[in-house]
């Protein structure tokens, strides 16, 4: 509502006009109790930014509360304006970089939704798969479970679906918690922005305690709620340290309706996250969020009454059906890329050579911010860059066939774990001149930290690059990334597939997103884990990898050109890696919480009556594999439970990485785990080669000590690849 004169009211003013001639570079938003014109006339107004270059924009009365300021600086931040741009005392001014009239809506837009008389942005219902998942984790609370895991793809919508959960129950304090407090942005702007939580309150805990008049979410990260911790009498590290006397200190004491323990992948089965879990009693229900959520999958500890699971393919096969609520999901191409052989060569000047020889991310090594071989550096971001194109091969994203160049605006760069090479790569990064026309944004160190701050900087720019080594990876949403470069050289499943769904928003423009590896091998490897990891009970992997490139498709790029890859060439990779052995051997594989007397007197070497002592011992805590142990137990008891379970998994993991030797050397032909059981005549040599009896084995799979699923597959793909594996290779593997 306009007004001519006096009354106290929120004004937006604008200065200098940028180069994109009618928007508006700078507009000032605040209060004041005189008229626009009076406010323009003090001198202050002649020293700020714009030269004294001011011009009435709009104003608004019945805004006299004393915190709508603050509220629609904060909406003004959130929606990715920058505050103060040039660092100076006006503590008003925004960069828009918008005409006049976005600017004055824009405004009057926020002021309406800070004075809680804008509807909620946001209506829309749960899709199909959100509403199952909330059906069955409501059906497990109601029936008498206590916690639930969300087992669902990045870009699911876990945030939403877990408000729908605490809204059916009629939950009214409901804690967060995160290793990863950038995550929390995306909570808010779920909760305040969608009509189904009106009235819902978000806090942050260390605010101080709340009331909790009205359905609460309360916001912590685990750092904030820890100290060091000590080392006992015993041996054990004891975290007395929680900071319960701290700002955050009152969740402790507060009955709370649902705990959310948020990326439950990363950092949740730490000793000092379980300190912390352990000092939250008072807590009905819990629910565990992860899109990778491997270990605790693979641990048992979650029955099928307790987990929703829903995996990229279960999304894509909805799309490719033709479900309107999927098409908006993009479809994920990946692009390998063979390095070029000029940087090949340049590596081996450098000493890249036999057993140091080169990798992808030995190309970024650095040391006080500095690369050891810039010119290495240089050939390689020159090699990738629009400037090389070569008839007939395919080296640079640019030139490449089947990958839209307009997916390449806005990436994310990832390399590896190293806040010198972030910083060398971005200055490199700005003086090269096949990407000096990309913004280049350092999100390592101390340098952007906010999320929020990457979003203004892409909304200022029309290309950017924001190069990484381990922030913004996971729980972060920027809708303009569709490209995720891959640099790091890493192997782990779950960190790789959380960073490069980070390309895979919601986008009703875009059709599909890409991600970029430097490094085939890898990436074959990785998809492989990633479909034997998620393969539903039943399935082989090659039928999951069959299934997955169905939605995924998987190219090669290099000297001849583009090849895509097929179910062969991912299993192929695996005989080339060589990694059957830790397949066998992966931790996954086994879960301590199921042993019992018979497995304690066998894989750990103890009497009968000290075996019964321990089963006795690991029935007072189901815990055990979030490294928990019962108040219960005394230190004595604790330190005997720990050593007997640690000596079980030993022993069992050091089997299971000999199966593969089992299955080289016997002339049968295994496909299962039962042949193994069954063929009677082997079970001497069976012994032998893994240091346990076919008949330990078998029990071990009965009771779920052992993963019969999982290992099935590892038995089959061995078969796969075993006419592939030479003796000299075989007898190479650890």
């Amino acid at each position: 509502m306009n007004i001519e004169n006096g009354g106290e009211m929120l004004y937006a003013v604008y200065g200098s006009r940028n180069r994109d001639g009618d928007k508006v570079k700078y507009a000032n938003v605040g209060f004041t109790d005189r008229t626009l014109e009076a406010r323009l006339k003090d001198g202050d107004y002649a020293r700020k930014a714009a030269g004294g270059n001011w011009i009435p924009i709009g104003n608004w009365t019945d805004c006299r509360d004393e915190e709508i300021e603050s509220k629609v600086h904060k909406l003004l931040v959130i929606r990715g304006y920058i505050k103060n741009p040039d660092s100076t005392s006006n503590t008003e001014e925004f960069e828009f970089n918008l005409t006049v009239p976005e600017i004055h809506d824009l405004v009057g837009s926020i002021l309406n939704e800070a004075l809680g008389l804008a509807p909620r942005p946001h209506s829309y219902p749960m899709r199909p798969e959100q509403q199952e998942c909330c059906d069955k984790a409501v059906g497990c609370f109601e029936n008498g479970g206590k916690r639930f895991l969300m087992n669902a793809k990045m870009r699911f919508g876990k945030t939403f679906t877990a408000y729908q959960i605490a809204k059916a129950m009629g939950f009214i304090k409901i804690l967060v918690l995160s290793y990863k407090p950038q995550v929390f942005d995306s909570w808010r702007n779920d909760l305040c922005r969608h009509v189904d939580f009106d009235g819902w309150v978000a806090a942050q805990a260390k605010e101080g305690k709340v009331n909790f008049d009205a359905p609460t979410v309360v916001f912590e990260s685990f750092q904030q709620l820890l100290n060091g911790g000590k080392i006992d009498k015993d041996g054990d590290r004891v975290f007395a340290g929680i900071k319960k006397k701290s700002s955050s200190g009152w969740i402790y004491d507060t009955d709370w309706d649902l705990i959310i323990l948020d990326e439950e992948h990363y950092g949740m089965k730490t000793p000092r996250a379980t300190e912390v879990l352990d000092a939250l009693k008072k807590c009905r229900y819990q629910l565990k969020l992860s899109g990778t959520p491997y270990k605790t999958l693979a641990s048992g500890e979650y029955s099928d009454e307790e987990i929703y699971s829903w995996a990229y393919v279960d999304e894509q096969k909805q799309k490719n059906a033709g479900s309107p609520e999927h098409q908006c999901m993009p479809t994920m191409k990946f692009h390998a890329f063979n390095i070029h052989p000029d940087v090949i060569k340049e590596a081996a000047n450098c000493g890249y050579v036999e057993d140091h020889a080169f990798r992808i991310e030995k190309v970024f090594a650095a040391e006080n911010n500095k690369f050891k071989y810039q010119s290495l550096v240089d050939l390689f971001l020159t090699k990738i860059g629009p400037s090389t194109r070569v008839r007939g091969q395919s080296w640079s994203p640019y030139h490449a066939d089947r990958i839209d160049n307009r997916l390449l605006d806005h990436m994310l760069w990832m390399l590896p774990m190293s806040i010198d090479s972030v910083t060398a790569l971005c200055e490199r990064l700005k003086k090269h001149p096949d990407f000096s026309k990309y913004y280049i944004i350092n999100a390592s160190g101390n340098n952007t930290t906010d999320i929020k701050d990457v979003k203004a900087k892409i909304k200022r720019n029309s290309k950017t690059i924001t190069v990484s080594c381990g922030r913004f990876d996971t729980g972060v949403t920027v809708p303009e990334w569709k490209t995720v470069m891959m640099l790091d050289g890493g192997k782990s499943p779950e960190k790789y597939f959380q960073t490069i769904f980070r390309a895979q928003t919601p986008h009703d423009k875009y059709n599909e997103c890409l991600v970029i590896d430097f490094n085939p091998q890898r990436l074959l490897e990785l998809v492989y884990d990633y479909c034997s990891i998620t393969a539903k009970a039943g399935d082989s992997t090659k039928e999951t990898i069959k299934e997955w490139l169905e939605v995924a498709s998987l190219l090669e790029h290099g000297e001849n050109g583009l090849e895509e890859r097929e179910v062969g060439d991912v299993m192929m990779a695996m005989s080339r890696s060589g990694n059957y052995v830790d397949c066998f051997g992966n931790m996954r594989n086994i879960n301590s919480a199921c042993a019992d007397e018979r497995l304690f007197e066998a894989l750990a070497d103890l009497s009968a009556t000290k075996a019964k002592k321990i089963e006795v011992l690991l029935g007072s805590t189901n815990k055990v594999e979030e490294g928990k142990i019962s108040k219960t137990l005394t230190s004595k008891e604790k330190r005997e439970l720990k050593t007997a379970c640690a000596e079980i998994k030993e022993k069992a993991q050091t089997a299971l990485r000999r199966i593969p030797t089992y299955l080289f050397i016997t002339p049968d032909i295994e496909q299962n785990c039962n042949d193994i059981i069954e063929k009677g005549s082997d079970s001497d040599l069976f012994e032998k080669v893994t240091g346990i009896s076919a008949d330990i084995f078998d029990h071990a799979l009965d009771i779920g000590f052992l993963d019969r699923s999982s290992l099935n597959r590892s038995i089959e793909d061995f078969g796969y690849r075993e006419s592939q594996i030479t003796l000299d290779n075989f007898l190479t593997q650890k």
